[in-house]
This record gives structure tokens, sequence and C-alpha cells, in this order.
């Protein structure tokens, strides 16, 4: 079975906290990623068989691929495909991409700041999106923001594995492992 993460890079891996950049085409300083939410969909792909990622949003140029790719590299991630298409609604985009691409059995979920109702108004999609939060709120207790709750971690686990006991079992698994490390 294929497994694919689509995934919008801006307020997933980075945030408006972020402060590593890389320069892009035309040599001005773009926003990178953050490690820690590298790591967690790195953690995400591990107890999910290390599916595919399709990029979804415009970290297209070649200095923007290079860097993302590099970084993802250092935690054992790679793209597959960028299917972003300028002036289109993701949710099209991602349609066309699985009913193109896609003949085998596959399970997704789809990783965006976005809000739902900007780009995945239709349930099939939308049933497989997770919102991550670009703008975190020290008053809603969010000082890290991007993708890096349990939550997001355990429902991201189980559409790509069918099964929400293992997706419990990760995250206990996390929680766990970051309470020894202190």
């Amino acid at each position: 079975m294929r497994r694919i993460i689509f995934l919008s890079v801006t307020g997933v891996l980075n945030t408006n906290r972020t402060t590593e950049s890389f320069y892009n085409e035309r040599g001005t300083k773009s926003k990178g990623v953050d490690n820690r939410n590298i790591e967690t969909l790195a953690y995400i792909a591990k107890h999910t068989g290390y599916p595919e990622i399709v990029i979804v949003d415009d970290w297209t140029d070649a200095e923007a691929t290079e860097y993302l790719e590099r970084k993802l590299a250092e935690y054992n991630l790679e793209v597959s495909d960028y299917i972003y298409e300028r002036g289109k609604i993701r949710e099209d985009t991602i349609s066309k991409y699985l009913n193109r691409n896609i003949q085998e059995e596959y399970r997704y979920v789809i990783f965006d700041y976005e809000h739902p109702c900007l780009h995945y108004t239709h349930y099939p999609l939308r049933g497989h999106y997770i919102q991550t939060d670009r703008y975190p709120s020290v008053l809603l207790g969010d000082l890290e923001g991007g993708l890096i709750s349990n939550t997001q971690i355990r429902k991201s686990i189980e559409l790509l594995t069918g099964s929400k006991l293992k997706a419990l079992f990760a995250v206990i698994a996390r929680v766990f492992n970051k309470r020894r490390k202190k």
C-alpha cells in the first residue's frame, strides 16, 4: 500500500518564529525550516513506513528545493514530488495528483497551515487534513507552532496506517521518551 504525505512547508516546517534562513533564486533571504518540526515529520515517517513526501506549496525554485531536500536528508527523508500550481486551490491539485498517479491502494495525510475552508472544502480530502499553526500563540499555550502536537502526530499516523492503536502507542512512546530525556 502506498502512503503519501502532502506537505505545505510554510507553516508546517516553519513558523513566524523560525530563525534559520537561506538565499533564494533572487538572492534575497527566505525563511528556512525548524529542525524540531522536521524531527516530528521524521518521527511520523518512521512510524508509518517512510511514506512519499509531496510538496504542495511554492517551495519550487532551485535554491528552495535544494535547501529543503538537504534539510530533510539530515533526517533520512526525501521529497518524491513537487505539485504546486500557482493560482490553483490545493485540493484540486492534490485530487488531480491522486487521480493521475495512484493506481494501487493508498493512504495519505495533508499537512497545511491554511484554514481548511480556503483549500479543502470537500470531505474526501478534508478528512485527511491536519492544520498546523504558523503563528504560535502564547495566550493559547502554543509557544512553538508548526507540526508539533501529539494530536497531530496521532491523527497523521492513524491516517497513514489505518490503526488507532499503533498511533496511540507511537504518541505514548514519544511522550515517554521526551520525559526520560529531561
